[in-house]
């Protein structure tokens, strides 16, 4: 009984101390005033101050938030609790509000809290929550408002007063993206939706949201598609992506080499270009490039077919799953002969210890660390799980290596075949870079294999019928189940289209939406990207303190983000012709062209300096050092003032730019409406309004100092090139 008695006094003790804490972050906060978006439009109290109390009734605007409370009625406010003793344990009475969740978190240390076993969702009025007690250890408490129970990124009483599922992270299984993916869809779209029993009218984003948008969800932000999003709305921008046809570059790579005598990897990269100019397939394609990064073939370790047609033909198979699903892009990027070439499970044989060969594991040991679960095993989150002694536990060891190397035995080029096993064998003129490996039994490992999680693949001795595909087929379903494949795949996609440092709630949420998708399918690529992109995290304004908000643009896409916005075009109106000779040297990235299969940058790179400091990391930050980021603006200026990709047409030694900016859209703004004006459209385009003061300024100081020959398109040239080296157009928040 005394215990009893102590663990009473020591909850007591907190309440003394702490008062109820608030359960759930607010994430949809567009205004950035701290308060719930849903709450202000429930009670009307979009004008209130976070710090004041409109009601007078001694809790803030803050808190009335907070508990779930009316800012405008004194009468509905938090009740002080008060604690009794019950037989189970400490029972915290309390007036409760509808809707509203309660919980006890305990702690032995006051550092460390866990959540007890039972959260309340109230009906309204008087409550009690007990808090179950051993009568032995003693324990502090302490009381939890609110919550986000199913981990939604919306609280569970902003759930209530949207009606939607506090349990569930679908409440509507057709919108695919969850809860919270959903609600920012309405904020942005016309129409209208309910909440607290209202009908509140969503909004269109401004053209400053669609063009912060588009930088997340393109490769350009021409001013036109900025108008389009801002027409639409996020959701039906992205619906209508979703049914865009695949801007393909195998069919041009193979138009070059129809066209041209001297027929080389140069023309893979033309039919790219061609793509990323003048498709309207604009968020496949971003897409593409960030897989591309996850899931790494480079044109600096192949050569011949595979660098022209292999690696078009993988990057045409990266379109086709940006938007399908995580599953057949694992499987097609194993079958994929460029890829078997690259990382040397093309014609990986099985073992023969009496020749002492044995299969090559390069591919086993990538497609774990690098394509699906990590080194360590990961919380939904993408937090690192721990052992008893706090060290990471490892996803695999090299017996996994070796087993699921001997999975990657017997697969080699397939297609059309003039010979049962010419393939097989090395014969250059009947290799087949557009076409998935195909299996052949006579040299894959037949024997027992033992996968992650203990999954037998059984020896064919022992299952009749059985074939190289089915242990391929298992290999791959093995991979894409595993629990670290959700949270692994949705940290990197973030990092690279929206964020570096993404909170861990972001990384669940999109997790969550991998899992299940609502529907119960795993993997849908569809869903996934509408989670990232119209997460509140991606959409909702940043603070100027934020640290965590925002990413180094890659130097080569700001490249790309230059051409496609500003208009860009071949000086003889025909294909864009656009080596990039110089980019992996100078700017240490050409798309597709890493030095290596772990990319041109690190996921969990950390910058040295304030940013290693604040914990910080910055992958984009790796290729970024004095000499390419001089490089890369002498590249940028020199393109933006006299032309770029030129070209020895002739043969006379006499070099003339191939590709040029006209600034046609920019200099008639120059004529009619004066500098402000562009350098508003700059702004637009390329910051999406976050252009500083100081950078407007030495603009314009710029255009007053200008040397008295410039015309007007090296003018607009001028003003280009001094955004391009300003810091905001570097990040992108």
């Amino acid at each position: 009984m005394l215990a009893n008695k102590q663990l009473c006094a020591a909850a007591c003790l907190m309440a003394s101390v702490l008062s109820a804490a608030s359960g759930a972050e607010t994430l949809v906060d567009r205004d950035g005033d701290g308060l719930s978006d849903v709450w202000e439009l429930a009670f009307d109290a979009q004008d209130l101050l976070p710090g004041e109390d409109a009601d007078g009734d001694g809790s803030s605007n803050r808190e009335e938030c907070e508990h779930g409370t009316d800012p405008f009625d004194a009468a509905s406010c938090f009740e002080p609790y008060r604690f009794e003793w019950d037989p189970e344990g400490v029972a915290f009475v309390f007036e409760g509000v509808e809707g509203q969740s309660y919980s006890v978190e305990v702690s032995g240390d006051l550092v460390n809290w866990e959540e007890g076993p039972d959260r309340l969702f109230s009906s309204g009025g008087p409550e009690r929550l007990v808090s179950q007690a051993d009568g032995q250890t003693l324990r502090f408490m302490r009381f939890r408002v609110g919550g986000d129970q199913d981990g939604d990124g919306l609280g569970d009483f902003e759930e209530k007063l949207l009606g939607t599922d506090p349990f569930a992270t679908h409440s509507d299984p057709d919108f695919g993206a969850g809860d919270l993916a959903q609600l920012m869809d309405r904020f942005f779209s016309e129409g209208t939706f309910d909440v607290a029993g209202k009908q509140v009218a969503g909004a269109l984003p401004s053209l400053e949201e669609a063009s912060r948008f588009l930088a997340q969800a393109s490769l350009s932000s021409r001013i036109q598609e900025i108008e389009t999003v801002a027409s639409l709305g996020f959701g039906a921008w992205i619906d209508g992506q979703f049914a865009e046809v695949p801007g393909y570059i195998l069919p041009g790579t193979k138009w070059w080499r129809d066209n041209v005598e001297n027929f080389f990897w140069v023309h893979r990269h033309y039919a790219w270009w061609d793509q990323v100019m003048n498709s309207s397939d604009l968020l496949r394609q971003r897409l593409a490039v960030a897989l591309g990064e996850v899931y790494v073939l480079s044109d600096q370790a192949l050569d011949g077919g595979a660098a022209t047609f292999g690696m078009a033909d993988f990057y045409d198979m990266l379109l086709d799953h940006s938007f399908g699903n995580w599953r057949d892009l694992l499987r097609d990027t194993s079958l994929h002969p460029a890829m078997g070439n690259y990382l040397s499970h093309l014609k990986n044989r099985k073992a023969n210890p009496e020749e002492n060969r044995y299969p090559d594991e390069n591919y086993a040991r990538e497609i774990m660390q690098l394509f699906s679960i990590g080194l360590f095993e990961l919380n939904p989150d993408g937090s690192r799980k721990l052992d008893a002694e706090g060290n990471p536990i490892p996803t695999y060891d090299n017996e996994d290596i070796t087993n699921f190397a001997r999975v990657f035995t017997g697969f080699a080029f397939g297609g059309e075949n003039n010979s049962p096993d010419i393939r097989w064998h090395f014969d250059f003129g009947q290799w087949v870079w557009d076409a998935p490996m195909k299996a052949w039994e006579h040299e894959h490992d037949q024997e027992c294999k033992v996968l992650l999680n203990g999954t037998v693949l059984p020896a064919f001795s022992e299952d009749p019928g059985r074939v190289a595909m089915d242990d391929f087929e298992a290999a791959i379903d093995n991979l894409f189940h595993h629990p670290n494949v959700g949270p692994f795949i949705s940290y990197r996609l973030i990092q690279r289209l929206v964020k570096s440092n993404p909170s861990p709630g972001y990384v669940q949420r999109v997790a969550q939406v991998f899992a299940d998708n609502g529907k119960g399918v795993r993997g849908d690529m569809k869903s996934v990207v509408k989670a990232i992109l119209l997460d509140a995290e991606a959409r909702v304004p940043v603070s100027d303190d934020d640290l965590f908000a925002g990413r180094l643009r890659e130097p080569y896409l700001r490249w790309v983000r230059i051409v496609t916005s500003l208009g860009a075009a071949s000086v003889d109106g025909g294909k864009p012709l656009i080596p990039d000779w110089e980019h992996p040297s100078e700017m240490g990235q050409r798309v597709m062209s890493s030095n290596s299969v772990f990319n041109f940058f690190q996921p969990d790179y950390v910058p040295q300096g304030e940013m290693a400091d604040a914990g910080l990391v910055g992958p984009e930050f790796q290729v970024l050092n004095s000499s390419t980021a001089m490089a890369t603006q002498n590249i940028y200026g020199g393109a933006i003032m006299w032309g770029f990709a030129w070209q020895d047409d002739d043969g006379d030694g006499q070099y003339e730019p191939g590709m040029t900016f006209e600034f046609t859209d920019e200099i008639a703004l120059l004529r009619s409406e004066g500098v402000g004006a562009v350098i508003d459209r700059l702004d637009l385009v390329l910051f999406h309004g976050t252009m500083t003061d100081a950078t407007r300024e030495i603009m314009l100081d710029a255009y007053e100092g200008r040397a008295g020959w410039f015309d007007d398109r090296l003018t607009v040239g001028m003003l280009v090139r001094i955004a391009m080296l300003s810091s905001e157009f570097a990040v992108t928040l």
